[in-house]
Formats: structure tokens, sequence, C-alpha cells
């Protein structure tokens, strides 16, 4: 899952990151109906790394969001939403 997580981050943000950045990540059943399971994947970027974000063909546009006002926001993607929280409980849970 880390290999492809990767490189689709590079198609599609321009940014390349090694495995070992990887700091969480955790198997889902799939929301898509395509595959029996899906990964979310944590990494944290540096200021340099979200300057340097490109979008390939498929984005408009993006913005930063504070986690907390992402995890409230209405039009978030709920399992998404659900994940994340997953990854918070997790890394509160041991302390980081």
């Amino acid at each position: 899952p880390a290999e492809c997580a990767l490189r689709e981050l590079e198609e599609e943000f321009s940014i390349r990151l090694e495995e070992p950045r990887i700091e969480w990540q955790r198997q889902y059943p799939s929301t898509s109906g395509s595959a029996p399971f899906a990964y979310f994947l944590v990494a944290r970027l540096e200021d340099r790394e979200f300057e340097a974000i490109r979008f390939g063909d498929e984005g408009q546009y993006w913005r930063l969001m504070e986690v907390d006002a992402y995890l409230a926001h209405a039009m978030a993607v709920p399992y998404l939403q659900s994940r994340l929280g997953d990854y918070l409980r997790e890394r509160r849970r041991i302390g980081e």
C-alpha cells in the first residue's frame, strides 16, 4: 500500500516522499467495492513540501485546513474524517 500511495502522491501533487516518512497506516474495508480493502496512511510534510505542491490534471484547487476544522467540515468525506480520527486517537493514546 505504501508504494502505491507514494506513487499517487507524486503523480497528483508532485511531492516525492520515501517510505520511512509514513508514520502510520491502517487497513480498512473498501468503500468503493472495487477491492476488499483500502488503506489510510499518514506522513507529515514540511513547509517546503507544501509550497512545492503542483496539481496534475485532476485537481482544481486546494487549501490547508486545521485538523479540527476538517473533522467538523460538513463537506468532508465522512469515512476519511473517521480514519483521521482513528489516527489522532491512537497518537494521543501513545502520547505523541
